[in-house]
């Protein structure tokens, strides 16, 4: 056999390799696209996490206000019964201070509402990221799997390579 007939044969073996090599490299950039994908959408879920994280500082803020506030309200109150019980001429006094109680209870009434659906929102969001997360953990996992079958292939293929090469050598010896 001449060699012009042995490169014959090698050359589709060798164009085959070639393809192959050619599609697993198509199939590492979409691998790299996705991790770059899943990346960014990591970085939306941290920044996310981040806002959720000032908005709980600032419920806690609020509601340390409404229990001092309420203990301040529970104070007042107690003062003005015995005003009341005591001083008959601070009853004009009593009824403004109950009618500026009455506001303040108004108000943190819808303070309360506004906290009540505020923590709805946030039971919400925390849920969404829970249920983000969980499908990045998903992604992270075949990714791993992907990138674990793709190490081993490319092994396979190298070691196909070399015995390639080694027939080749030892035919055109």
């Amino acid at each position: 056999m001449t060699s012009n007939e042995r490169l014959d044969q090698i050359e589709p073996v060798l164009a085959d390799v070639v393809r192959t090599q050619e599609r697993i490299i198509f199939q590492i950039g979409k691998i790299v696209d996705y991790v770059t994908d899943t990346r960014e959408q990591v970085d939306v879920v941290i920044q996310r996490l981040n806002r959720l994280e000032v908005k709980v500082d600032l419920v806690e803020e609020r509601t340390n206000q409404i229990a001092s506030d309420i203990v301040v309200l529970k104070v007042d109150v107690a003062g003005l019964k015995t005003d009341v019980a005591e001083l008959k001429e601070g009853q004009t006094r009593l009824e403004a201070d109950v009618t500026g109680l009455k506001e303040g209870q108004a108000r943190l009434e819808a303070d309360v509402a506004n906290l009540k659906e505020g923590q709805e929102r946030l039971k919400v969001d925390v849920a969404d990221l829970k249920e983000g997360q969980a499908r990045l953990e998903a992604d992270v996992a075949n990714l791993k799997e992907g990138q674990v079958r793709l190490e081993a292939r490319q092994g396979e293929m190298q070691q196909d390579i070399k015995a390639i090469f080694s027939l080749l050598q030892e035919r055109l010896k």
